[in-house]
């Protein structure tokens, strides 16, 4: 009920922007090695997902975000809210994407921490974007990882919807 709550009050108090955290794991099953693990991705070619993907969540969590997106564009159309769902990777530092990528982590795990890594200043980026551009429509739901070399989620419309540009790419981190 918690994110209804905030929509509510939003509605009672005339604020007209909603930056929704939901999660890459309304989608997670796409690329997935392991539909027991959300967070082993296959190693062969990884298929494109666009922010406009059917939903495949992988866990209840992911079923969770899907429920949310829902409610979000209920509001958007019924109160006329700005709405914007981002589809936030795996925040994490340098440091602990160097930790999650390492000889001792599994090659599935690695490469999704590699692939859905969102930095914390494209983080900062994103949220900023979300809250302050002008919005063609409402609601928009946009994936929100860095410019990871590995990256298979889209950010063509994260570009074009609220102009996001990320700055950082976990290859160069780990690479040097």
């Amino acid at each position: 009920e918690g994110t209804k709550n905030v929509l509510d009050a939003m509605v009672e108090n005339g604020v007209d922007r909603m930056v929704f955290a939901s999660s890459n794991h309304a989608v997670g099953m796409y690329n997935a090695a392991d539909e027991h693990d959300p967070e082993k991705m296959t190693l062969a070619d990884a298929e494109p997902v666009r922010a406009d993907a059917p939903m495949r969540p992988d866990s209840f969590y992911g079923v969770s975000k899907v429920a949310c997106e829902g409610l979000t564009d209920l509001y958007a159309t019924r109160h006329g809210l700005d709405v914007v769902n981002l589809r936030i990777g795996w925040y994490m530092s340098a440091e602990d994407l160097e930790s999650n990528t390492g000889d001792d982590v599994e090659p599935e795990k690695a490469r999704f921490a590699r692939s859905t890594w969102l930095s914390p200043r494209d983080c900062r980026d994103v949220h900023r974007k979300a809250a302050l551009s002008d919005l063609s429509e409402s609601p928009v739901t946009v994936n929100a990882v860095s410019r990871n070399d590995d990256r298979y989620f889209s950010l063509t419309e994260t570009m074009q919807a609220i102009g996001y540009e990320p700055r950082d790419n976990s290859a160069e981190v780990l690479d040097g």
